[in-house]
């Protein structure tokens, strides 16, 4: 990949990518929900006005399969992003930057939910301070706004053994 100023051009995590607290791509993004969402409530069927959700539960894999790769680095026919969640591997500065950056999303809107995905490492929750830190992060998640939020505690060793 061409690079300018040790930046890797063709790679969206050098440029501030959702799930990393970076106000603009904060900004384009609960922008881009509330176009959805307005888009959604546009339609009425005979049951009344269509409601919006972000909730895929797995449909992100399959949908992965239609799409094509991304500018921001995405590989051709992989899993899409989760729900609201940053795109695997992309969210480098911590869960407390991806709870601020969904944070920005208009989840009142969704009347449907909107679901973000965490993997917590098993280890966080074996001392007392790791417990504190869980408490501090389901605080966050609450007086941000953000309404549904699962959690996995699993380590990367049991998800490739199973």
């Amino acid at each position: 990949m061409q690079r300018e100023n040790g930046k890797d051009l063709g790679s969206g995590i050098d440029r501030g990518v959702f799930g990393n607290d970076n106000e603009a791509t904060n900004e384009i993004a609960g922008e881009m929900f509330t176009f959805i969402a307005n888009e959604i409530e546009s339609y009425r069927s005979k049951f009344g006005t269509m409601t919006p959700g972000i909730l895929p539960v797995s449909g992100n894999t399959p949908f992965g399969l239609e799409v094509g790769a991304l500018p921001s680095g995405r590989h051709a026919w992989k899993p899409l992003a989760d729900g609201v969640s940053p795109n695997g591997g992309t969210d480098t500065e911590g869960p407390g930057a991806v709870l601020k950056s969904v944070s920005h999303l208009p989840h009142d809107r969704f009347v449907q939910g909107t679901l973000l995905n965490m993997k917590i490492e098993p280890e966080m929750l074996n001392s007392e301070n790791g417990i504190m830190q869980m408490m501090a992060l389901l605080k966050s998640m609450c007086s941000l706004g953000i309404f549904h939020v699962r959690f996995n505690v699993i380590d990367r060793e049991t998800l490739l053994a199973a």
